[in-house]
C-alpha cells in the first residue's frame, strides 16, 4: 500500500513540475523530473522489458495523441511553454509519467474499461484545463468543443494505456522473494 501511495505523490509532483514549469517558461523542467522519476522508479522495481517497453509506448501514444489534438485546433502552446518540437517534448513525458502509476496507484482500473472510459472523458479535460490555467497549453476558441475532443483523446487512450500495461506485465517487486510474480510478467 506505502508504495502506491509513493508512487502517487511522485506521479503528482512531477505533474506540476512539467505544467508549472512550462507555464514559467521552464519546459525543460518537467523532462528532468520525469526523467528523475521515472529512473527512480525502475530503482524501486523490478527493472525488466515490460516497464521499459510500457514507458516507451507511452511516450510515443502520447507525442501522437497530442499532436492529433494540435492538428485539431484543439489546442496549442505558448512561446515559454514550447520545447523542441510543436508537440513540446514535456508533453509525451507526461504519458510516461502516468505510465508509472498504472501498475501501482492506478491498478485499480485495470480490466475496468468503462471506468477507464469514464475516467479518461473527464480528467483528460481537467487536467488540460487546469494546464491552460497555469499557462502551460492554449485551447481552442471554442472551449467546449477543445474540451470535447480532449475528452474523446482521453477517453481512447486511458482504456489503451490500461491494456498496453496489461500486454507488458511488469513485475512489481524489486526482489522475487519479497512476493510472488505477476502472471504474465516478463522475466
Amino acid at each position: 500500500m506505502l508504495i502506491k501511495v509513493i508512487n502517487l505523490v511522485i506521479f503528482q509532483l512531477a505533474w506540476f513540475a512539467c505544467i508549472l514549469g512550462a507555464g514559467y517558461g521552464l519546459p525543460w523542467l518537467g523532462v528532468l523530473v520525469v526523467s528523475l522519476s521515472v529512473f527512480g522508479h525502475l530503482l524501486c522495481v523490478r527493472f525488466d522489458r515490460g516497464w521499459v517497453v510500457l514507458l516507451m509506448l507511452s511516450f510515443v501514444l502520447g507525442w501522437g495523441f497530442d499532436w492529433a489534438v494540435l492538428s485539431l485546433g484543439a489546442m496549442g502552446y505558448p512561446a515559454h511553454a514550447r520545447l523542441l518540437t510543436p508537440v513540446p517534448i514535456w508533453m509525451p513525458f507526461m504519458w510516461v509519467n502516468l505510465a508509472t502509476t498504472l501498475h501501482l496507484s492506478m491498478a485499480w482500473m485495470k480490466r475496468r474499461y468503462a471506468v477507464a472510459v469514464l475516467f479518461g472523458l473527464l480528467g483528460g479535460p481537467g487536467a488540460y484545463f487546469t494546464g491552460m490555467k497555469l499557462d502551460a497549453v492554449l485551447l481552442g476558441e471554442n472551449l467546449f468543443r477543445s474540451l470535447l475532443i480532449i475528452g474523446l483523446e482521453w477517453a481512447i487512450a486511458m482504456p489503451l494505456l490500461l491494456v498496453i500495461a496489461q500486454s507488458f506485465n511488469p513485475r512489481i517487486t524489486r526482489h522475487e522473494s519479497q512476493s510472488k510474480p505477476i502472471q504474465g510478467a516478463n522475466a
